[in-house]
């Protein structure tokens, strides 16, 4: 396909994104239709728009270099990591967080429990691991931008502003209709490529050739957990299945009706991204039986300019700035209400007197600064880890010993926060990791876990495991389940083989 042609192809869809992004901005007046909308979000807007927020675009460039490199130890971790988190929230934890839907933001339901001061260091993990986010997707826009023979640092200039300009102006509905859009199309096109680049090959007998003789296939080395590299991705799938509570996965569970519609939403969810996973892990197998033998840095490159049909380029292109799109889009709005109403809000500093004007500023000035930031050395994943350290292991443990009924006093959960922070940093720059050879996250997680514990009880702190606040739809979830199950044994002790097949049989002897 000609190159003019497709730029002009790519600049359409940035065109299209753009124009519809600022086309629903309008009448947005508050700060709360801002940050969750009007929530009168159809199930399938907000499953399209989490998904399209949870698959990535490093997601997808970093997952086919893993899978290619390190077989079925990555491949494993990954989907059935993801699989489970999105899993848990929609059916474990979901009927645990009615009294949380409506907040803004994951801060002010932190806020709600352990009081101010750990609303804004909830904030403050939030817009590090956002901005960090952010600017790994302009990397990745940037490269994007370079397979199209367009300078990266242009590239990842234009990105940057075309999503920072519809995300901060038009807020949650904005985000969410052009998520929709994004979604449908990497979805559409993941499995499309997925298909040619197998009709390319010249027979199957070389899939199973590498599937039953290689041994980044060998199920009994991949999970032989007494070995180094299996432990690590034992780890790493420990970390993935862990629901992280993200400000951008917390606004859409905030954005729903009721939990009915959060429940259905991460289960469908769940579904639909190990559908677009399991399809990435097929392209980097696809990959490696028709090149086996290609560097880290070369392997996306041949996906793109190597394959046996030129125009699933421009598709592919197409299909990971979406993925770039939808997920930054979402990280500037979600940050852009921590820093207007979780810290300024909270320290009754006052700006420009609007809250929602506010939000829009400093949703344009994050996106600056993670354009800034995208600017720096350094490969997508050690970027995405560095900034994700400074969350879950302090905002995420004790928000889901609170959804699991345990509720403690301000001071023991910042203790326990202090504690996850201070085992990053020990591990990740000063003692353990050139020892281990592991990421801080779920160390520093276990960590945060221990003190909280320990700290309450020493402490002797109010609360301890008094249940959550709002138990109404667990006890009717729960009955359910315990009517269902008494309906299958009643069946299953009255079932009669001989009243199936009279109530079976046909009535005419034709």
């Amino acid at each position: 396909m000609n190159q003019n042609l497709e730029i002009i192809i790519f600049s359409t869809f940035l065109v299209i994104n753009l124009v519809m992004g600022l086309y629903f901005s309008k009448g947005v007046t508050t700060i709360k239709e801002y940050a969750v909308g009007d929530r009168n979000f159809s199930t399938a807007t907000i499953v399209a728009t989490l998904v399209a927020t949870w698959i990535t675009g490093e997601f997808f460039f970093g997952d086919i270099v893993e899978n290619y490199n390190n077989g079925m130890y990555m491949m494993w971790a990954g989907v059935r990591g993801s699989l489970l988190a999105l899993l848990s929230i929609g059916i474990f934890f979901a009927p645990r967080l009615g009294e949380f839907l409506g907040t803004l933001s994951i801060a002010e339901s932190m806020g709600s429990l352990f009081g101010t001061n750990v609303r804004v260091v909830t904030a403050i993990s939030g817009i590090i691991a956002a901005s960090g986010m952010v600017a790994v997707q302009f990397k990745v826009a940037g490269t994007v931008f370079e397979y199209l023979g367009i300078s990266s640092k242009y590239g990842l200039i234009i990105a940057g502003f075309i999503i920072t300009l519809y995300s901060s102006l038009g807020g949650i509905k904005s985000v969410t209709l052009t998520d929709v859009i994004q979604f449908f199309t990497f979805g559409t096109i993941i499995p499309i490529v997925g298909f040619f680049i197998l009709n390319s090959l010249n027979s199957l007998e070389s899939i199973q050739a590498v599937l039953t003789t290689n041994k980044l296939f060998d199920l009994g080395e991949v999970f032989d957990f007494s070995q180094p590299k299996a432990f690590y991705y034992l780890v790493l799938f420990f970390y993935v299945a862990i629901p992280g509570f993200g400000p951008p996965i917390f606004q859409r569970i905030a954005m729903a009706k009721d939990v009915f519609q959060v429940r259905r939403s991460f289960v469908i969810a769940a579904i639909t991204c190990t559908f677009i996973t399991v399809s990435i892990c097929w392209i980097s197998i696809l990959i490696y039986v028709k090149q086996p033998n290609l560097a880290s840095n070369d392997i996306v490159k041949y996906l793109v300019f190597n394959n046996a049909y030129p125009e699933l380029k421009i598709l592919i292109l197409v299909s990971v700035m979406a993925m770039v799109m939808s997920t930054a889009d979402s990280y500037i709005n979600s940050t852009s209400v921590l820093v207007v109403h979780d810290i300024l809000g909270p320290l009754n500093v006052k700006i420009l007197g609007n809250k929602l004007i506010e939000s829009r500023l400093f949703s344009a000035l994050i996106g600056i600064f993670s354009i800034v930031l995208a600017f720096r050395e350094g490969s997508l994943m050690q970027m995405l880890i560095g900034t994700s350290s400074f969350y879950m292991p302090v905002v995420t443990v004790p928000f889901i010993m609170a959804l699991l009924g345990f509720r403690s006093t301000g001071k023991s959960v910042l203790v326990g926060m202090f504690a996850g922070f201070l085992t990053v940093v020990l591990w990740d720059y000063v003692f353990f990791k050139p020892f281990f050879n592991l990421d801080s996250l779920v160390p520093a997680m276990i960590s945060n876990l221990a003190v909280l514990l320990s700290s309450h009880y020493l402490l002797r702190q109010k609360g301890g495991w008094v249940g959550i606040k709002d138990r109404t739809v667990l006890e009717l979830l729960r009955h359910k389940r315990a009517r269902n199950i008494r309906e299958f044994i009643s069946e299953v002790k009255t079932f009669s083989l001989l009243k199936v097949f009279k109530a079976n049989t046909p009535s005419s002897e034709a």
